[in-house]
C-alpha cells in the first residue's frame, strides 16, 4: 500500500513499557552488583566499574590509568595476550576495556552457555594481569603511536583543548590517554603501583543484565571473584581549581579546511532539582535534530552536516558545551550563530517548543532500554551518580511536569554565554581576524 508522505501521520498514543526491576547483590567479599533480568536472548552483559579513572593520576603522570587498565588483559595468570585472545575468541565471548576521568570500565558479554568459562578468564584479567615487560613496552609503544596519529585529528584536538581550557592543570584538564612526554617516562613499576593502589573490589561495582537467574550468576561470580582482596584505594584524586576560562582560543592547524568548533563553559553537577528542565530546555537549544542550533547551521546556514549542545556531567565537574565543525570561511559567522542561539534561548521559549522537547524525549526514552549492553549502560549511571533506582522509573512524569517557567528559568540559570570559552581548530591565517571581529576578544594561541 502506497504511503501518502505529504500528510503527517497520527499519534498512535501514550507510551506504555515495562521498566526492568533492578536487584541490589552483594559477593561474599562485598562488592556491589546491580542486576537485571532480561531473557529474550541467553546472554551475559556485564560492566565492572573502577574507580581508578584518570582523576587519580600524580602529577606528571597523565595516560597512567589508561595504559594500565589496558595491560589487564594483555597476559594474565598463565595466559599470554594471544592465548587469551584464542579462549575467548572460541567462546565468542567479547572482553573490552575502557577509561574514562573517573572511571575504568571492563565490559563482558558471553553467551549464557559459556558464561562460566568466560567469568572464569574474566577473573583472571582482573585479579592477575602479568605486567610483564615486553607486554609493558608493546603497549606503551601502542599508545604513543596512537597519541601521533590523534594528533593530526582535528575533532581529537579540539576537544581535548576544550577539556585543557576548562579544567586547567588538574586531571580532567589532561587527555585520557595521556600526553607523550609522561608516558615515555613511565616504568613498568608505575603501572603494577597503580594497579595495587586503585584496582580493588572496595571501590568496584558490577553491573549485570543477563538470562542468568541471579542465584546461579550470584553463585559463579562468588567462585572466581569472591576472594578479590587486593588493592588499597586513596580516596585522594587530582581535581580541578575551577576558574574563568571565558575568552576566544585558536589551535593553528595550517591549510586545514574545516574549522572544529567547541564553545561552552562550566555547568552544575548532575543532581540539580532542575535537571529536567535542563534536560527539556537543552533539547530544544541542540539536543536533538530538530533543535535551534542545528536547525540554523546546518538546515538554514548550510554550514555544517550537523551541531550538537549537551550537559557533560563528570563525578566532581560537568560543563556545558557546543560542538561542530564547519568549512574554514564559516568559522566566524558559525560562531556569531551559536552565541545568537545562546543568548535567545535565555529570552524566550514557546510553548510548541516545550511540548515538541518534551514529546521527543518520552517517546525515544523506551528505545534506552532495548539492548544489554543499554540496560547496564543504564545502572552504571545510577551507580557512578548515585542516583535513585526509581529514576528511570519516574523519568516520563518527570519530563511531563516541566512547565514553560521552569525551563525558561533553566535556560536564563544555566546558560552563560558571557562565561563561554571558545576552542577553535583551524587555520589561523584565514579564521583569526574575522573571529576577533566577531567576538570582540583577542585572540589566544594554543599550543599541540
Amino acid at each position: 500500500m502506497p504511503v501518502n508522505r505529504s500528510v503527517k501521520p497520527s499519534e498512535k498514543g501514550t507510551v506504555q513499557f515495562t521498566l526492568p526491576r533492578i536487584e541490589h547483590l552483594q559477593l561474599n567479599n562485598g562488592l556491589k552488583i546491580l542486576y537485571v533480568h532480561k531473557d529474550n536472548l541467553p546472554l551475559l552483559q556485564m560492566y565492572l566499574i573502577l574507580d581508578s579513572g584518570s582523576k587519580y593520576e600524580p602529577n606528571n603522570y597523565a595516560g597512567l590509568a589508561n595504559l594500565t587498565a589496558h595491560m589487564l588483559d594483555e597476559g594474565a595468570g598463565k595466559y599470554t595476550a594471544l592465548e587469551l585472545d584464542e579462549e575467548l575468541e572460541f567462546l565468542g565471548t567479547d572482553l573490552s576495556i575502557s577509561v574514562n576521568h573517573d572511571n575504568v570500565f571492563i565490559s563482558l558479554l558471553s553467551l549464557e552457555n559459556n558464561a562460566e568459562k568466560s567469568l572464569e578468564l574474566f577473573s583472571i584479567v582482573v585479579q592477575e594481569p602479568s605486567f610483564s615487560e615486553p607486554d609493558f613496552q608493546r603497549e606503551k609503544n601502542k599508545i604513543l603511536t596512537k597519541l601521533v596519529q590523534l594528533k593530526s585529528e582535528p575533532s581529537y584536538l579540539a576537544s581535548v583543548n576544550f577539556d585543557k581550557v576548562l579544567f586547567g592543570n588538574s586531571a580532567y584538564g589532561n587527555p585520557i590517554y595521556g600526553i607523550d612526554n609522561n608516558i615515555k617516562n613511565f616504568k613498568r613499576t608505575d603501572l603494577t603501583d597503580y594497579y595495587c593502589k586503585y584496582f580493588s573490589p572496595v571501590n568496584a561495582a558490577i553491573m549485570i543484565a543477563s538470562s542468568i537467574p541471579q542465584n546461579e550468576i550470584i553463585d559463579m561470580l562468588n567462585k572466581y571473584l569472591g576472594n578479590w582482596q587486593s588493592g588499597k584505594v586513596s580516596p585522594e584524586s587530582n581535581l580541578p581549581e575551577m576558574s574563568s576560562s571565558a575568552g576566544l582560543y585558536i589551535l593553528h592547524k595550517e591549510n586545514a579546511p574545516q574549522s572544529e568548533i567547541r564553545i561552552g563553559h562550566p555547568a552544575e553537577g548532575r543532581k540539580t532539582k532542575d535537571y529536567f528542565a535542563k534536560t527539556v530546555m537543552n533539547s530544544i537549544l541542540g539536543g536533538q535534530f530538530t533543535s535551534r542550533i542545528n536547525l540554523n547551521l546546518r538546515e538554514d546556514k548550510g554550514f555544517t552536516y550537523g551541531a550538537h549542545s549537551a550537559f557533560y556531567y563528570k563525578q566532581d565537574v560537568s560543563y556545558f558545551g557546543v560542538s561542530t565543525a564547519v568549512q574554514t570561511e564559516n568559522t566566524a559567522a558559525a560562531v556569531s550563530e551559536i552565541f545568537k542561539e545562546l543568548k535567545n534561548i535565555t529570552k524566550e521559549i514557546t510553548q510548541k517548543e516545550l511540548d515538541f522537547a518534551k514529546s521527543s524525549l518520552i517517546k525515544t526514552y523506551p528505545s534506552k532500554f532495548e539492548t544489554y549492553s543499554q540496560i547496564t549502560g543504564n545502572l552504571a549511571a545510577l551507580h557512578i551518580f548515585g542516583l535513585e533506582d526509581n529514576y528511570f522509573e519516574n523519568y516520563i512524569s518527570n519530563i511531563l511536569k516541566i512547565n514553560l517557567p521552569e525551563v525558561s528559568a533553566a535556560a536564563k540559570k544555566n546558560i552563560h554565554e558571557e562565561e563561554a570559552a571558545i576552542v577553535i581548530v583551524g587555520d589561523r591565517e584565514k579564521i583569526e581576524a574575522a573571529l576577533e571581529n566577531e567576538t570582540g576578544l583577542k585572540a589566544k594561541l594554543l599550543k599541540e
